[in-house]
């Protein structure tokens, strides 16, 4: 996947420097609400653009998912002190038995993802 991904930037980036040096003519931008106007090679001006609107993307999408983090984070700290209750009521249920049958002690921290050893 890793050399995919590289790949693809790699054509990007070709793509992105024959677009530049064929597009090497002064372009000029005017802003209109501002009076502002800005003369620059038309490469610099497209590639300034989509690189701007990918920024504003990425920071787009970062913050439509802050809120989906904060819950997943909730969730972790709450199952976290789920295990640490199931614990101490292991200890205390069969602290008895264990005393009686020679039970085994049961793990330091019970997670489902991890495997029986």
């Amino acid at each position: 996947m890793k050399f995919l991904t590289g790949l693809i930037g790699l054509v990007l980036l070709a793509l992105a420097l024959c677009f530049a040096l064929s597009n090497r003519q002064n372009a000029a931008i005017s802003l209109w609400p501002l009076g502002l106007e800005v003369a620059a090679p038309l490469y610099l001006l497209t590639l300034g653009t989509l690189f701007a609107g990918f920024l504003l993307g990425l920071a787009a999408g970062w913050l439509g998912n802050l809120s989906h983090r904060f819950e997943a984070r909730r969730l972790r700290k709450e199952i976290s002190g789920l295990n640490d209750k199931i614990m101490d009521l292991q200890q205390t249920v069969l602290a008895p038995l264990r005393k009686e049958n020679a039970l085994p002690p049961p793990k330091s921290k019970w997670r489902f993802w991890e495997k029986e050893t």
